[in-house]
């Protein structure tokens, strides 16, 4: 059996129709009595609810809502999460006459709801009495503002009949779009006990547009007071409804920006009621919003010099005369109005502002105190409290000062230490033992890999400056030195280092003969001290010392084989003008031709250079754990 069956219609997306259906079958499915039928007829009446909204066409919504010159059209705004409202740049929000006042549009308006409505009563006793309650609490205007009157209302035994209030609730949602002005703590009844906010939530597009006019005055029509519908209480024998209509249609044609409109609307209020509260607020904001600032602050002068005890309007008449009065007088009636209104945030914020501007720390902190004190959350008085106390640290004792970081949530020197180093090692343990362990790892590499420990690679012998052969022999194989000569015989000879593991000498020709020249060092006999010296040296140290200049020799000292050094020495023998006879020939050479002393560790094994990386990457992770200590320790 499908849904439609169930509810005994035809199928159809007139979703008032489901209702009636819906309304009809209650009775005879009681949720005490029949707790699985009623939970089969409330699936049944949701899927149809559901179909019947999704495939509603736009001739269906005119049947269902004809006649309705709806001044809240569904493109005019849009909602947000909280459910506040937003009126698109494009579109007119406006009130019309249609809204509230003519009695013959009103009725043709809701027509087609007063019908359904009484189907749906004339089949249900408890829904009729509820019904003409509240048909007579509304348009009794006396009686409308007073809570009681719809709190013993919600006291009704239908109400509480779980078949019957989701009837009521709909009955009720119909009657409000067209009967809208009610106090704001009226609104706040109705939408707990019939919990309208959840079904909005639940399907916001069609409540919106289902119900704009309600949706409008039940969570936007701020500017309504309670105290405000009281006072209108008086004028009950008047067209309270035209006098509510114009001055909420002022009201949104302000929102709207349309400033003519807006005090059109205003003046034909006025007419009816010239002492309304929560009108004057309009009037005072129109002219804020106009640039007329000494006309809001005559409203205000004027209304309480007839309403002297009005609590919002002298907040808001001092609020207007922070820039358009002497300081003296501003002064004065922050003190006259403190004596009245002792715990309200506003004033104490602006006494606490009036100490701070007289650098009366302790006072202006006392009234921040006050504020928080019945605000906890006050983000104003917060920040204020902060800025004031920042300024008493720089001028108080230093146990005041203490208990000021206290109150401030800063730490002292030892405890920010404590808490950056807990929360440091807290987090970074693991990475720092890692750390720890690929040092040690990286340390045996290097002693078993190349014979030297890591300490020689960090830190290699420093350069020995030579001045004498002799020095010379007390060095080790490929110590780098660094000498200076002048002068100096050539030998017309190439050395050659460490070719298949030896040192020999060629002459210059047979070199470069065996296109070598290139790959080898001039071969000079230079005197250091009182010894020659055979250094390997380039082109140009060979022809500063050729030009009896002297040059610098970086580079490293080995030790010729005795062969090597005989051929040089025969070689030396040769020359008649040797400038070097008499100075015995050392049996270590100086290899300069690079111009730079070569190191004579092996290269660093490959192993070791990954864990250094692995290191650097875990450092830099370290680093930022560091990082994000500090800012929390800082608090």
């Amino acid at each position: 059996m499908d849904i439609w069956m169930q509810l005994g219609i035809e199928k159809t997306n007139d979703i008032r129709v489901i209702k009636k259906a819906y309304a009809r079958l209650l009775k005879q499915t009681h949720p005490e009595d029949d707790p699985e039928g009623y939970q089969r007829l409330r699936e049944t009446y949701d899927k149809a609810i559901r179909w019947a909204r999704n495939n509603k066409t736009s001739g269906n919504i005119i049947n269902e809502q004809a006649g309705e010159p709806d001044h809240f059209h569904p493109n005019t705004y849009e909602t947000n999460k909280q459910g506040d409202i937003h009126f698109a740049d494009e579109a007119m929000f406006t009130l019309s006459e249609d809204d509230g006042f003519d009695s013959e549009k009103e009725a043709h308006l809701s027509s087609q709801r007063t019908n359904w409505q009484q189907t749906v009563i004339e089949e249900s006793d408890p829904v009729e009495e509820f019904m003409e309650q509240t048909f007579h609490i509304y348009h009794n205007f006396a009686m409308r503002v007073e809570l009681s009157n719809w709190i013993e209302l919600m006291n009704h035994p239908a109400v509480w009949n779980i078949s019957m209030q989701e009837v009521i609730s709909e009955l009720l949602l119909d009657f409000l779009e067209d009967h809208h002005y009610l106090p704001p703590a009226v609104w706040e009844l109705l939408k707990n006990t019939f919990n309208w906010q959840r079904e909005l939530e639940e399907d916001q597009a069609y409540f919106t547009n289902q119900y704009p006019r309600l949706y409008f005055h039940m969570f936007r029509a701020s500017f309504e007071t309670d105290e405000g519908y009281i006072w209108l209480s008086r004028y009950a024998d008047q067209d309270m409804e035209h006098y509510l209509f114009c001055r909420s249609a002022a009201y949104s044609e302000l929102m709207m920006g349309e400033m003519e409109q807006a005090a059109s609307k205003i003046a034909e209020a006025l007419e009816f009621v010239q002492d309304d509260a929560d009108l004057l607020r309009i009037r005072i904001q129109y002219h804020i919003l106009n640039g007329e600032q000494e006309q809001a602050i005559a409203l205000c002068s004027g209304w309480l010099q007839n309403r002297p005890d009005d609590r919002t309007i002298h907040l808001l008449y001092f609020h207007l005369l922070k820039n358009n009065a002497n300081m003296q007088e501003h002064e004065a009636y922050l003190f006259q109005l403190l004596e009245r209104y002792p715990e309200e945030p506003m004033l104490q914020l602006a006494s606490a502002r009036l100490h701070m501007g007289r650098e009366e720390w302790e006072m202006a902190e006392s009234c921040c105190q006050a504020v928080l004190g019945q605000h906890p959350a006050h983000a104003e008085a917060i920040l204020l409290l902060a800025e004031v106390q920042m300024r008493l640290l720089q001028q108080v004792t230093p146990d005041r000062r203490r208990r000021l970081n206290l109150e401030l949530g800063r730490w002292t020197a030892f405890v920010r230490i404590k808490r950056f180093f807990g929360i440091l090692l807290r987090e970074k343990w693991p990475g720092l033992l890692t750390m720890a362990l690929l040092c040690l790892v990286i340390v045996y590499t290097y002693q078993s890999t190349t014979g030297h420990s890591l300490g020689e690679y960090l830190n290699p012998t420093g350069t020995y400056e030579v001045k004498s052969g002799s020095e010379l022999a007390r060095l080790q194989p490929g110590d780098p030195v660094h000498a200076y000569a002048k002068g100096g015989t050539y030998t017309d000879m190439q050395l050659l280092n460490w070719v298949h593991g030896e040192t020999f000498i060629m002459s210059s020709a047979k070199a470069k003969a065996n296109n070598v020249l290139q790959a080898s060092g001039y071969l000079y006999v230079v005197r250091l001290g009182q010894s020659s010296v055979p250094v390997s040296v380039n082109y140009e140290t060979a022809m500063k010392l050729y030009n009896n200049q002297q040059a610098e020799l970086i580079g490293n000292a080995y030790p010729l084989p005795p062969e090597q050094l005989n051929t040089i020495k025969k070689k030396m023998l040769g020359y008649a003008s040797n400038s070097l006879e008499g100075y015995p020939l050392t049996s270590y050479y100086i290899q300069a031709k690079e111009g730079k002393a070569q190191s004579t560790l092996p290269p660093a094994p490959p192993t070791a250079k990954f864990y250094v990386l692995l290191i650097l990457v875990l450092f830099t992770m370290f680093l930022q754990g560091v990082y994000r200590a500090w800012r929390f320790s800082r608090y």
